[in-house]
């Protein structure tokens, strides 16, 4: 999945997936808002000069 998504929400998932602490992260998107399980995400990349998040689930 890849989707544009503000800074501070890349930022949030992010913190989620390195406290693990958190079920569930918000990411305001372009399209919209999606909601993230944390535990099945299996990787993130983050693009510095745009704000997109690219991640895959497991």
């Amino acid at each position: 999945m890849l989707a544009r998504v503000t800074g501070d929400s890349a930022d949030e998932l992010e913190r989620a997936l390195a406290s693990a602490s958190e079920n569930v992260v918000a990411l305001d998107a372009e399209d919209g808002r999606y909601a993230v399980a944390v535990h099945k995400v299996t990787y993130v990349k983050r693009f510095a000069r745009e704000s997109r998040v690219g991640f895959g689930a497991g």
